[in-house]
């Protein structure tokens, strides 16, 4: 275990970190990603939703002052339909239930995983308004300060109210995405939480005809229970991609308490062999 430090200085590079975001987020290109979608036939409701970032984000150190940054990347949820950064963060720190039990069952997952990764690996300890999980306030001390929170489809396109993950454009698109994002929040570790985000083939239209190009290996195990992706020598990020089942896989995998299975079996090991 690692003992981690607060470094509290550091809020002012993550309030950067935001505002080269937006600057992103408003381009002329990251919008004309929207209007491509728009051209797909039976398109009716593209949606595009902005991340959240913990005003903590870079806040957190090893004694060796190597940083841990935390880059969760999930599925879009049907009801969502746009949200601001700052948006998204009231949403994230108030929307997902006061309390851990009220949350929704994707961030009753990234609560547990939080948890383990800042408390069980890292060695944080939170004081009680942070970790009392019937009483979390909102305020800078609560858990999803600590960790940025996107859609891996920051733009979405539905038919209807059904999700479209498998298309080709949005693989494409999304792939763009990540690596601007990851130029800007710099993560030490990415965690997907899907089993239907294509990390791979969105990274291989990425590089395609590129000189600088962002590869990384991986090894199918556990019949695709999850997949880590280490970086290649030459590619400019050090940091692994985790990819596991959303946490409200429903079957078997799913995994909302600390107690579930698929926490304890494939998660809690994989976090302790890939994290710092």
């Amino acid at each position: 275990m690692h003992k981690l430090k607060l470094l509290i200085k550091n809020e002012n590079t993550t309030a950067n970190r935001i505002i080269k975001l937006n600057e992103y987020f408003q381009s002329e290109s990251f919008n004309n990603q929207k209007t491509k979608l728009e051209k797909i036939k039976d398109i009716k409701d593209p949606r595009t939703v902005l991340p959240h970032i913990g005003t903590r984000y870079d806040c957190l150190l090893v004694k060796n002052q190597n940083p841990v940054r935390i880059l969760v990347l999930g599925r879009e949820a049907l009801e969502e339909r746009g949200y601001t950064i700052a948006a998204r963060s009231e949403q994230i720190l108030s929307g997902g239930g006061v309390s851990y039990k009220n949350r929704n069952p994707h961030m009753q997952g990234t609560t547990i995983l939080l948890k383990y990764i800042l408390k069980d690996i890292c060695g944080i300890e939170f004081d009680k308004n942070t970790d009392n999980e019937e009483t979390e306030k909102i305020n800078h001390c609560h858990i999803f300060n600590y960790f940025a929170l996107a859609n891996w489809h920051l733009h979405g396109c539905f038919v209807g109210n059904t999700p479209k993950y498998s298309n080709a454009i949005m693989t494409e698109i999304a792939g763009i995405n990540f690596i601007e994002i990851a130029k800007i929040l710099e993560p030490t570790v990415v965690i997907l939480q899907g089993s239907t985000i294509w990390f791979n083939d969105a990274m291989n239209k990425y590089n395609k005809n590129k000189d600088v190009k962002y590869e990384w290996d991986f090894k199918k195990v556990d019949d695709d229970k999850y997949l880590v992706f280490t970086p290649k020598a030459g590619n400019k990020f050090s940091f692994p991609v985790i990819r596991f089942v959303h946490p409200a896989q429903r079957n078997n995998d799913k995994w909302t308490k600390k107690d579930d299975d698929y926490f304890n079996k494939t998660i809690i090991p994989v976090l302790e062999k890939n994290v710092m």
